[in-house]
Order: structure tokens, then sequence, then C-alpha cells
């Protein structure tokens, strides 16, 4: 069963550059609020010999709970599955790098 992504995750571009997380401070798990979404990455300056062209939008394709909503909105799951854009050098998917201490408890405001 897949857990509830929190802040403390982090989910990078193809470039290795983090992507905007937006939380949801009425659902807390183990003291981190829950993801609700992401937006693009600040990677304007990218290294060689990938381009400098930014992520300008991110697109959630897997991973979005379908039971357990925060003000109307899903909460993002450990097997997101998403991509930035734009899709090309290198865009693609982005990179999710698990927490080293998976949060297993919640609590909901």
């Amino acid at each position: 069963m897949p857990t509830v992504l929190t802040n403390l995750h982090v989910i990078n571009c193809a470039h290795g550059f983090p992507v905007t997380k937006t939380t949801a401070s009425k659902l807390v798990v183990q003291g981190q609020p829950a993801l609700t979404n992401l937006g693009p990455a600040n990677c304007t300056l990218a290294p060689p010999p990938m381009s400098n062209i930014a992520c300008t939008a991110v697109t959630i394709t897997a991973g979005k709970a379908t039971k357990l909503n925060v003000g109307g909105t899903p909460v993002l799951l450990s097997n997101l599955a998403a991509k930035a854009l734009p899709p090309a050098n290198p865009g693609g998917s982005l990179v999710f790098l698990p927490s080293p201490a998976t949060p297993t408890k919640m609590s909901a405001v």
C-alpha cells in the first residue's frame, strides 16, 4: 500500500533541481505536512551538457489518492509518477527520492 508523501520527501526534475511542492497544513504525517501538488523546478542554470531550458510545469500521471483528500484536493502517494515540461533536453520523468524515515502515522486537523 502506498504511503502519503510529505514535505520531507525529495522530488527533483531530470536536471537535478527540486520541484516546487504544495503542502496541506491540515493533514500532517509525523509532523510533516502532506503533499497535494507539484510545480516547476527552478532549473534555469542546469549544468552542461544539459540545456538551460527551465522545467516550466509538472504533470502528475499517477500517485494521487482516490479517497484521501484535503480541502477537495487529493494527497500525493509514494507510487507517484510525474513528468516535467518541456519534455525535451532532458525533461521527462521526475526523480523521487524516498525519505530515509517513511512516515507511517497521520493526524488530520
